[in-house]
């Protein structure tokens, strides 16, 4: 299920890193809670698995560029 449309602006998710359990969607997910958040990145951040993460990005949660994690 996908959210109703919103505009698009800035992205902030927080939540645990994972390793993908869908690699054609991502190769990472963050996961808080249900909610499954589907990254895919060219950085390594294996050594980030299970920490607590933030993502930022430019877009909507559905579809985002330019995107970043912190701790």
């Amino acid at each position: 299920d996908r959210g109703g449309a919103a505009e698009a602006g800035n992205v902030s998710f927080s939540g645990t890193l994972k390793g993908s359990d869908n690699t054609s969607r991502g190769n990472y997910m963050i996961v808080s809670g249900a909610t499954k958040v589907y990254l895919k990145s060219v950085r390594d951040y294996s050594g980030w698995i299970d920490s607590q993460v933030r993502l930022s990005a430019t877009g909507t949660i559905n579809s985002f560029t330019n995107a970043y994690l912190t701790k």
